[in-house]
């Protein structure tokens, strides 16, 4: 009888240690819950863009002058879509800091609402992206898969409190860094 009793005492304490366990959250879960808006967005870093006469300088063999512009024509056209050419003319180059400058103008005007269910909402110019968020390392990141596209995206949590959050966040060009403000719990 006492074998039963003890067993049974061991089981729901394992149970219960299990289901606590378990059910655990990261420090900033309460905290993220609500709808957010960007109050300041910043270029943390950015690739270098070679253009023109350093672009062709690169190329070159080192003590025989001869350049591999056919080889990198053919690198160049299998660049594939979302990708950066980091090797670019000046055309290019104010090219990449429009998009740049259009990235940064989108991230400053959305509204991010994010729910207890592990789901959240990202609208935009009139457009709603839906997409489903976990966190990682222990609750110092956050990795954002999208419904619409199955594309994943990983912030970085610098700093997080009630009302206020910072990320980082890394793009196809750079990495920014977003300070959020909470204007709804």
């Amino acid at each position: 009888m006492n074998m039963k009793r003890a067993l049974t005492f061991s089981f729901t304490i394992v149970f219960a240690f299990l289901i606590s366990s378990c059910a655990t959250t990261s420090q900033y879960q309460k905290k993220i819950i609500g709808t957010w808006k960007p109050v300041k967005v910043e270029i943390l870093d950015l690739p270098v863009i070679q253009t023109g006469a350093e672009n062709a300088q690169a190329k070159t063999k080192s003590g025989t002058g001869e350049t591999n512009a056919a080889k990198d024509s053919q690198t160049n056209s299998k660049i594939k879509p979302g990708e950066v050419n980091l090797s670019a003319s000046k055309k290019d180059s104010v090219k990449l800091d429009a998009l740049i400058s259009r990235i940064v103008e989108r991230e400053k005007n959305t509204t991010l609402t994010i729910n207890a269910d592990k789901t959240a909402l990202k609208e935009s110019s009139g457009k709603t992206i839906h997409s489903t968020w976990k966190f990682k390392d222990h609750g110092k990141s956050m990795v954002v898969n999208t419904k619409e596209t199955g594309k994943k995206m990983r912030l970085d949590i610098i700093h997080v409190t009630d009302t206020s959050a910072v990320v980082k966040s890394v793009f196809q060009f750079g990495t920014l860094k977003i300070t959020y403000k909470k204007v709804k719990k």
